[in-house]
């Protein structure tokens, strides 16, 4: 559990510093909570299984398991919406135009995350390959 740890907490770190920092540059902090939750469960588990396990890390491996963990992360809270009970709506249009809302800014929001998520984890592969933290078994 700890060589996890060790192997994937500059990841964890830095997906959430840009998150964070992001929602400090445009003035509002709501949401950042729920993504730094998903991001804090979802980062450790797909950069261990795509770039630590796996020997030497490589930029191609971190840009993959950065855009994954974006689009994984922005999808929890948004996709979390649709598990509002069908009771709970007005009626069927309401919830169809709901789903189209969710569907659309789900799709805005990946377009402008999964890049950055590659970009972020092709970064800290680069780095972690040039300090050793994750090293050829």
């Amino acid at each position: 559990m700890l060589e996890v740890i060790r192997k994937t907490w500059i990841a964890t770190f830095a997906l959430i510093a840009v998150v964070v920092g992001i929602g400090v540059w445009q003035g509002s902090l709501a949401g950042v909570p729920r993504l730094v939750a998903s991001l804090t469960v979802v980062t450790p588990l797909l950069w261990w299984w795509i770039v630590a396990r796996r020997g030497r890390a490589g930029p191609g491996r971190g840009a993959l398991a950065g855009a994954l963990c974006a689009a994984i992360a922005f999808a929890i809270p948004i996709l979390s919406t649709l598990l509002v009970p069908e009771g709970s709506r007005s009626n069927r249009e309401t919830g169809a135009l709901g789903m189209v809302a969710v569907v659309t800014s789900l799709a805005a929001l990946w377009a402008v995350a999964i890049p950055l998520g590659a970009f972020v984890g092709a970064t800290v592969a680069f780095l972690q390959r040039r300090w050793g933290s994750v090293s050829q078994s």
